[in-house]
């Protein structure tokens, strides 16, 4: 078993961890996540929240009996309310609600994916000293990443998801794997 160190862990788990959750202002502090799951029919996500690091819910989930194969993780993003943040997303998507009790949304991994993410400049995570002055705010542990198309050498800025997909150059059109 490998052990960790606190500079291996991503830095949203970092910093969230540390926070005070006595204070009034961290107690909704947590993440939203898109996952999927290649059991289920046609392009499903799920997109939900959690106060746990999203690695944790992933296993949760996972260990149900209910469904034959494991989540795969495939963004996150922390977020300074995760109540407000899910709703906001959860609105966005509203038209791909596969049902009105579910977190399940029949859509493309880049719409979810780019609800979160405004879900998250919305509501962002920002860290205030004792005075309730803001100090900062946190990036996210996913940034964009540079792919250069392997056919025209465009350099393309792509969401850097935790799985892999096909994503097309900006200039020529060319398959690239991200």
């Amino acid at each position: 078993m490998q052990i960790l160190h606190e500079h291996d862990l991503p830095m949203s788990l970092r910093v969230i961890t540390s926070l005070d959750k006595r204070r009034k202002v961290y107690k909704k502090v947590g993440w939203l996540y898109v996952l999927r799951n290649r059991a289920l029919s046609g392009s499903y996500l799920k997109v939900g929240m959690t106060s746990k690091f999203p690695y944790h819910r992933l296993a949760e989930l996972s260990k149900s009996t209910s469904i034959p194969t494991d989540f795969e993780l495939v963004y996150y993003v922390h977020v300074g309310h995760i109540n407000h943040a899910e709703q906001y997303a959860h609105s966005v998507l509203a038209d791909y609600r596969v049902s009105k009790r579910k977190e399940f949304f029949d859509t493309t991994i880049a719409k979810a994916v780019h609800a979160v993410d405004t879900a998250s400049r919305i509501f962002p995570l920002l860290i205030y000293d004792k005075n309730g002055s803001i100090l900062s705010q946190p990036e996210q542990d996913l940034k964009p990443k540079v792919l250069r198309c392997t056919s025209c050498s465009t350099v393309n800025r792509v969401r850097n998801l935790l799985i892999s997909v096909r994503v097309k150059c900006a200039n020529c059109a060319e398959v690239i794997i991200g």
